[in-house]
């Protein structure tokens, strides 16, 4: 049997936004095992001009894939949901970002961990996470 991994990922959209994340929640399920999501959550874009607001949500789930199909699996995602990888609106039109930020013990985008959001669905994840554990030992 292999070894599973912890994987958070972040989630976000700034067009088509509650369609957008619902589908990244939809595909994201069947990626992963044990998932969970956090509150979704509003927020103003960081560094973008003439940009709608962003959707975002965190996820924790386990993989048994290796980094490099995760984040694969990741973009494939992105695209499927509208993402460009090149032009000049692929900073500023974001239908879906999918960011890996923990793989195992590997962190990831260290300066999104700094954003309030990410924290505190961190948090409240790690907080249902161990409720669920705990159901499992009685």
């Amino acid at each position: 049997m292999k070894t599973r991994t912890k994987v958070i990922i972040a989630i976000g959209s700034n067009r088509n936004q509650e369609e957008n994340v619902l589908k990244a929640h939809e595909h994201l399920s069947c990626m992963f095992r044990n998932c969970l999501f956090g509150p979704r959550m509003w927020t103003e874009p960081i560094g973008l001009e003439n940009s709608d607001k962003f959707l975002n949500q965190v996820m924790l789930g386990e993989t048994i894939c290796s980094k490099k199909s995760v984040l694969a699996a990741l973009r494939s995602v992105e695209q499927r949901c509208g993402r460009r990888i090149r032009g000049p609106y692929r900073k500023v039109d974001v239908p879906l970002d999918l960011d890996l930020l923990l793989y195992g013990d590997e962190k990831l985008h260290e300066s999104e961990w700094e954003r309030d959001y990410i924290q505190s669905s961190i948090s409240y994840l790690e907080e249902k996470d161990a409720k669920r554990d705990r159901k499992y030992l009685r």
